[in-house]
């Protein structure tokens, strides 16, 4: 009879926990980004990628990721949800803090060779600069760095991040 309790105690306690885990539409992580952006235009398909999604969607916000190789490209992204938007700024893995050019409008990656602004009030502009072979980012092979994007909506202030990878194939 202890068994057969034990056991049953055992199984509602398995049970327990694996409905604690089940995430929801209204929980707060499972959720899309606060601030939506569509591809106005790009460069190269083939040099250039975006994506939107998450690592871990049980887990993690969905967040945006840029990769572009080691050519010079540009990639125009255009907010579809909020009327003016501004750049946060952030740092990333390999490198400090971005420098900022111009406060909440631009800002230059040194390390990864590119620069981010905005125009339009709600559109960024990606400017990925040819890496030559003195560049810190030829002699690491890689760079990369979050950027943390913001806009003020009726329902107050939201962020969403993107991450930022630049590949040195020459």
């Amino acid at each position: 009879m202890k068994e057969k309790l034990f056991l049953i105690s055992v199984a509602l306690v398995g049970v327990s926990a694996l409905t604690a885990c089940i995430k929801t539409e209204d929980d707060p992580v499972a959720r899309q980004s606060d601030i939506l952006f569509k591809v106005d235009s790009i460069s190269s398909d083939k040099s250039v990628r975006v994506e939107y999604m998450s690592p871990d969607p049980g887990h993690a916000s969905y967040m945006y990721y840029i990769s572009s190789d080691s050519k010079a490209n540009y990639l125009n992204l255009a907010c579809t949800n909020c009327d003016s938007i501004y750049i946060l700024g952030n740092g990333g893995m390999f490198e400090g803090k971005l420098e900022c050019v111009e406060p909440g409008r631009r800002y230059r990656s040194r390390q990864g060779c590119w620069t981010v602004s905005t125009t339009n009030r709600n559109h960024l502009k990606f400017e990925f600069e040819q890496v030559a072979k003195g560049d810190s980012l030829y002699i690491n092979r890689v760079n990369v760095s979050d950027l943390e994007i913001g806009a003020k909506t009726p329902r107050g202030n939201v962020s969403t991040v993107m991450n930022i990878t630049r590949w040195a194939i020459l």
